[in-house]
């Protein structure tokens, strides 16, 4: 990758706008980078403005044509960053400083593009591999490039099976949003297995069957279990947010997989103090 001239007078324009996105938009995982030291916050808000960019595709668009050309200006934004120019977007100007500071991967972040375009299907994903594929490629990715940016050496299927237990969990704990945005993802074939059609999620007299499918799926992806690993500080402004997957797992089995309960949304101060524990003591 040839030297990237893309430092500006904007610069900190660019730096607070994806800041400020973060913060807005993924809040969990603004609260964790804000641990890091200047540069690696820098890095992580790049990141992570750039996947807010594409998870909100869907929500931009009239029309998946329109989100698909939404998708491909961003491969082509990839290409050029790799290729030595920077289109004039705030995201895309932090990115590249950030793919170049800590050599980011092209087919990770290629992949973290690719992966969204699930999100433009006219109904749920075919199979559980399916999920599980756009969750590897979405938040697993995310996950693989943070850590890098924290300079942490975590295998990358070990960062991809953290990143992956977080997309799990948001795809649960945004149900009923994704739902009233008419988007459902749980998988066609465990639909059919328990006699749900995709439009009777959140109907009242469906609700037993939806606590079996969030069952089902915290016991195929181990969703409901400890974290046990120790992580060692670069990285927890990479991973501290997970603890508040974490406590959402306890209360929800406590509330027998019913995603409506009341109770299961912490509060900001109780997110706040669980990230800030999760940095602390490098446990999530």
């Amino acid at each position: 990758m040839g030297s990237l001239n893309y430092l500006t007078m904007s610069e900190e324009t660019d730096r607070k706008y994806c800041a400020a996105q973060v913060k807005l938009y993924d809040y969990d995982r603004y609260f964790a980078a804000v641990m890091g030291d200047e540069v690696v916050q820098r890095g992580l808000f790049a990141l992570y403005a750039f996947n807010s960019e594409l998870a909100m595709v869907k929500e931009r668009v009239t029309e998946p044509l329109i989100g698909e050309m939404r998708f491909q200006w961003w491969r082509d934004t990839l290409d050029g960053i790799y290729g030595g120019s920077v289109r004039d977007h705030a995201v895309a100007v932090e990115l590249a400083g950030a793919i170049e500071r800590f050599s980011l991967d092209r087919t990770s972040l290629e992949r973290m593009v690719n992966g969204r375009t699930l999100d433009l299907k006219d109904g749920p994903p075919n199979s559980l591999n399916e999920l599980e594929e756009y969750v590897m490629a979405t938040a697993g990715e995310v996950m693989v490039n943070a850590c890098m940016i924290c300079g942490d050496k975590l295998k990358r299927n070990t960062a991809l099976s953290l990143g992956k237990y977080w997309g799990f969990t948001g795809i649960i704990r945004s149900l009923q949003y994704d739902f009233r945005h008419r988007r459902v993802f749980f998988p066609n074939d465990l639909l059919r297995q328990h006699d749900l059609p995709p439009d009777g999620l959140l109907d009242s007299g469906q609700s037993e069957k939806v606590s079996h499918i969030i069952e089902t799926l915290a016991k195929t992806f181990r969703l409901n279990s400890t974290i046990s690993a120790y992580f060692e500080k670069p990285v927890r402004p990479a991973v501290s947010y997970l603890a508040v997957a974490g406590a959402y797992w306890r209360r929800l089995t406590t509330a027998d997989f019913d995603p409506v309960k009341n109770g299961l949304k912490p509060s900001r101060i109780a997110t706040q103090m669980r990230i800030l524990k999760a940095g602390l003591i490098g446990r999530v």
